[in-house]
């Protein structure tokens, strides 16, 4: 019988609580992972398993095969058994059951033989009725919404529905959408939450097991360097620089995670790359600056769409002067937008709000289904002039675009 969860914990003492008592574990997060979504999920699938539990991996969208080196990577799913069991239930009231014989008649068909003790059994001592789900607990991480989840939620909304839900996040705009959520806005990432909770889950495990082991360590410093951009991001404290050291005592492969997420790229993200940076547009009086990547950009580099992961930051780098940077891509389902903000009084979240976006302060993003650059490019910056000469109180429409 599962243990009830008192009302007066904290909601890290409730999560560590559900993830304790659940035996079968689903842990998903948003569409086309980056490294703090993957790091996060499959440390915890580490540590869970460790636990004893039975835990899954799903999600949609490309995985990006530069963090092919976590562990578990090959073991991500993007279809799970999600359907509720179907369960026949026997009154035996009338009759005990002596034996039950599963028998193949034939390729498409199966019977349920059941030979009483005594007398006979009537198809009315029959029910039929649906049973338990495959997961006892979701866990949603590095996810602001269930929407970010993308396709995999909609194939799966009804276990979603049905199941207690885990969400561990670190955006600002956290829709608190979970049965039990964490939101730390102050967290650099995800992963530098999930530190916290491993470490109360560590009191549960068996003498001598480590649950922060290298392989989890390695996943969650993965994290903690992609959203911090290795710890160059204005989003870096003095706390993910001491989580850093921390990981890298318990045996986290620092080494490999620069060399493949920061200094290894494919021939096509390079070709990608170039024709982003070839084509910086800038508007120096109002301070920013924006690259668009078309769809025949993508192809023409024979691209992924997840091959623009870390782009917006080397967009940033290539800059001077300038308050925020934009980074538009034309992928297969519609327009994305990527922001950074280089000065502090810039808030890019609010930016990107204007185009049904969210995120962070000084990062943040937004897409439009189906939209193309041709069609919205110019009302995006437009909208973008309009915000920034309201706050720098200049009035004359800025001319000076260079390329």
């Amino acid at each position: 019988m599962a243990e009830t969860i008192s009302a007066s914990l904290t909601p890290k003492q409730a999560i560590v609580e559900k993830l304790r008592q659940a035996q079968r574990v689903l842990i998903t997060t948003h569409d086309d992972p980056d490294g703090d979504a993957l790091g996060s999920a499959l440390a915890l699938q580490h540590v869970l398993e460790r636990l004893g539990k039975h835990v899954t991996v799903g999600l949609s969208g490309k995985l990006n095969p530069i963090f092919d080196y976590l562990n578990g990577f090959s073991s991500i799913q993007s279809a799970v058994r999600t359907d509720p069991e179907f369960v026949i239930v026997l009154d035996e009231t009338a009759a005990k059951t002596k034996n039950v014989e599963v028998r193949r008649l034939d390729a498409n068909h199966l019977a349920l033989v059941i030979t009483p003790e005594s007398g006979a059994i009537d198809v009315s001592q029959l029910k039929f009725e649906a049973g338990s789900y495959p997961y006892d607990l979701i866990v949603v991480l590095d996810c602001r919404s269930l929407d970010l989840v993308g396709q995999f939620y909609l194939d799966h909304k009804e276990v979603f529905d049905k199941v207690p839900t885990i969400n561990i996040d670190h955006h600002e705009d956290n829709g608190n959408f979970a049965t039990v959520a964490l939101a730390d806005t102050n967290a650099a990432a995800t992963a530098e939450i999930m530190v916290s909770i491993i470490e109360s889950l560590s009191q549960h495990a068996e003498p001598g097991v480590n649950l922060l082991d290298n392989h989890v360590a390695t996943a969650l410093l993965t994290g903690l360097l992609t959203d911090t951009g290795s710890f160059q991001n204005g989003n870096t404290t003095p706390k993910s620089l001491t989580i850093g050291a921390q990981l890298m005592a318990a045996g986290a492969d620092h080494t490999t995670i620069i060399r493949r997420v920061f200094k290894s790229k494919p021939i096509s993200t390079l070709r990608l790359w170039g024709k982003a940076l070839a084509h910086i547009r800038e508007d120096k009086p109002l301070r920013f600056a924006w690259a668009v990547i078309s769809r025949s950009d993508f192809v023409s580099a024979q691209a992924e769409d997840n091959e623009t992961g870390g782009l917006i930051d080397e967009l940033l780098k290539s800059t001077n002067d300038t308050d925020f940077v934009l980074l538009l891509s034309e992928k297969k389902d519609g327009l994305h937008g990527s922001f950074r903000s280089v000065s502090p009084e810039i808030d890019v979240q609010e930016l990107a709000k204007r185009f049904g976006g969210g995120g962070h302060k000084q990062a943040a993003a937004f897409m439009i289904p189906q939209g193309t650059a041709a069609e919205y490019e110019q009302r995006i910056i437009n909208t973008l002039r309009q915000e920034q000469r309201g706050r720098l109180q200049e009035a004359p429409p800025s001319d000076n675009i260079t390329q």
